[in-house]
Parts: structure tokens; C-alpha cells; sequence
């Protein structure tokens, strides 16, 4: 038997992740007599058994996602047309001025990258591809910012390749040291797959800040990032676990004037028109009221 504590005059429970987060926010709203929303990210969505999401879809008022790859999946598996909204995260625009840098690179080429440490960034695909820009005679330097659960094959794989001499691990690091960093850097670069476990990125806010501060992205066409990394206007995608094919768009993306100065301006602007976190915290606001959700404007 359970007990109905007092009332904490809720009107309504927004959740962020549909996996632990959604299923306490659920009951917690049942309890409360009040309907409930989440939102949907990626590892949330994809590693846990499908007919729980499906359970809280069905249950839910709406539910909010940050990519129209997630928007898309979820909305195949909504039962009785439930509304899915997609809505990116965004970036705080105000921090990433390229501040009049050249679109110009010249060796030695910086190459970065921002992530865990974990399968589903790809990192060995980046370090292979990495040593076959050596091999063809590139002058590169690697700066890996990040930390987690595979640092130590991460290292391994360094040592493998013979990359010890270029790449800088700077562990974790602030918001203001990865900008930074982005401000001396000449290429990003982002090898994401699906996991075993069928985990799998979004659209990582990394790929938005560098396109925004000016650095080229090279990645893979994974999930939702093709939404922002369009292929040979905003940067260049491959396919996963394919260190030629991403080692030939880095090598371009590095030494190829002409793309850089088309590439980098248009990536810039493609953040700027749907990235904007000032513009999505109103079309969030939108999404509730327009469900009859109490809320300030």
C-alpha cells in the first residue's frame, strides 16, 4: 500500500533522460495527480529494453529530444501518434567568436579533439587515421582533451601508433582552457560509431562550438551529426570505423585552401541559424505552453 504524501503543488514533471531519471519523475508525477514530459538524449534512448521507452512514451504528455535522428526513431516506436519534438541543445554563441582568424592552416597542423573516453567516440579510429597522415608526410600535432573509462586502451592505442612524440592528453580540463584550445587549433576531428551496446552520440556540443570559433570539422556520419556537419559544406563525414576515409578528409580539411574557406564560414553559419541556446530555451517554452503546461513567458 502506498501512502499519498502531501501535495507539492506541482503542475506538471519534465524529466531529463528517458532511462532512471524518467521512471522516478513517472511515478513521482503519478503520485503528485499531475501529467509528465521528458527528454530523450542518446544513451538513454538506445541501451535500455525498448518496450519500457515505449511504456513512458505512452504515459508521458510529450516528449522533447535533441535530434531529428532521435525525433525520428522515437516517433516510429510512439504509440497513438504521441508528440515527439525535437529541440538541439544549443550553444551559448556569445563564446565562440572566431574573432577574425584565417581560414589558412599551415603546418605544423593542430588537429583536436573533445570527448570521453569511451567506445562510442571512436577514438581509435582518430588515432589510425592520425598515423596515416604521418605516414604521408604530414607535420601533425594531436591534443585529446577528455578523460574516462577507456583511458587506459586510449593510451595503449598511442603508444601502438607511435604517437607519443605529437599528442597532448590534457585530462579534464575547463570550459575556458577547451575554447582555448579550439582558438589553436586547425582541425577537429570525431570518429563516433555505435556501440556494442547500442549506445550512440547526438549531436555533441563539441561539433557546434568548433564550428563555431572557426575550426573545421571532420567526422563521422553518425546519428545526428550529419544534421550539422553537412557533407562538403559544413565539413566533411565518412563513415564510421574507417581510418583511410577519415584520415583522406582530414588531409583536406588540413591543406585544402579553397575547401576551408568555403567550409568554415558555412559551418559558422549553420550553428548560428539552429544552434542558438538563447533561440531554443524559447521554442522549448513554446513546446509547453502549446501542451498546456503552467509557465512564465
Amino acid at each position: 500500500m502506498v501512502r499519498k504524501t502531501k501535495s507539492m503543488g506541482l503542475a506538471h514533471v519534465h524529466c531529463h533522460f528517458a532511462h532512471t531519471p524518467t521512471t522516478v519523475g513517472m511515478y513521482a508525477a503519478h503520485l503528485e495527480g499531475v501529467p509528465f514530459s521528458f527528454t530523450a538524449h542518446a544513451k538513454d534512448i538506445y541501451t535500455q529494453d525498448p518496450r519500457r521507452i515505449e511504456d513512458k512514451i505512452e504515459r508521458a504528455k510529450f516528449v522533447v529530444t535533441c535530434t531529428k535522428y532521435n525525433e525520428t526513431h522515437l516517433s516510429g516506436i510512439a504509440p497513438g501518434g504521441k508528440p515527439i519534438h525535437c529541440v538541439y541543445h544549443g550553444i551559448n554563441l556569445s563564446l565562440f567568436d572566431p574573432k577574425g582568424r584565417s581560414t589558412k592552416a599551415r603546418p605544423p597542423y593542430t588537429i583536436m579533439t573533445v570527448a570521453r573516453f569511451v567506445p562510442k567516440k571512436g577514438l581509435d579510429t582518430v588515432l589510425k587515421a592520425i598515423r596515416l597522415l604521418r605516414d604521408r608526410g604530414l607535420d601533425v600535432r594531436y591534443v585529446l582533451a577528455g578523460d574516462g573509462a577507456d583511458k587506459a586502451r586510449v593510451e595503449g592505442w598511442i603508444r601502438e601508433f607511435g604517437l607519443e612524440d605529437v599528442t597532448e592528453m590534457t585530462g579534464t580540463i575547463t570550459h575556458d582552457d577547451v575554447i582555448e584550445h579550439y582558438r589553436k587549433a586547425h582541425l577537429f576531428v570525431l570518429g563516433c560509431r555505435l556501440a556494442e551496446d547500442g549506445d550512440r552520440d547526438g549531436i555533441p556540443n563539441v561539433v557546434a562550438e568548433s564550428m563555431a570559433i572557426g575550426v573545421p570539422v571532420a567526422a563521422t556520419d553518425v546519428s545526428g551529426v550529419p544534421e550539422l556537419v553537412e557533407h562538403e559544406k559544413t565539413g566533411l563525414l565518412c563513415g564510421p570505423d574507417d581510418p583511410e576515409a577519415l584520415a583522406d578528409n582530414m588531409q583536406r580539411l588540413l591543406a585544402d585552401d579553397e575547401l576551408r574557406a568555403r567550409v568554415i564560414p558555412a559551418a559558422r553559419e549553420k550553428v548560428l541559424a539552429v544552434f542558438d541556446n538563447e533561440k531554443l530555451i524559447h521554442d522549448l517554452g513554446e513546446i509547453y505552453i502549446s501542451h498546456d503546461v503552467p509557465c512564465r513567458r
